[in-house]
């Protein structure tokens, strides 16, 4: 006896292929990405075109406003050390801040 299967079509090259019906059934209920023909156009596709910046991350402690003010602070000369204790985050953090590794997309104030 088969199981039932169903047609799809792979979201990263466009074939169309078979998967058993449950096995589909399970990719939608947990959300899985998908549906994709091979692992190889799984891991082709695996972008962060979701992924979010700034304050629009649920991680998010600072705000566009703060970083800002983190770097208008080094700039006139703050230690790193004051900006530590005055924002409670860490020296790696405040460094990838003013190093723009993390919040790239945040502009300076332009005065």
């Amino acid at each position: 006896m088969t199981r039932p299967t169903t047609v799809l079509t792979c979201s990263c090259c466009g074939t169309k292929f078979e998967r058993e019906l449950r096995r589909e059934a399970y990719r939608v209920k947990h959300k899985k990405a998908g549906p994709y023909c091979t692992r190889s156009c799984a891991s082709k596709n695996h972008n962060h075109s979701n992924h979010v910046r700034g304050i629009e991350s649920v991680h998010s402690i600072l705000t566009e406003n703060d970083v800002r003010k983190i770097r208008m602070q080094f700039k006139h000369g703050v230690p790193v050390k004051n900006i530590m204790i005055l924002t409670g985050m860490s020296e790696n953090c405040i460094r990838s801040i003013l190093y723009r590794k993390t919040w790239k997309h945040v502009e300076d104030y332009v005065a």
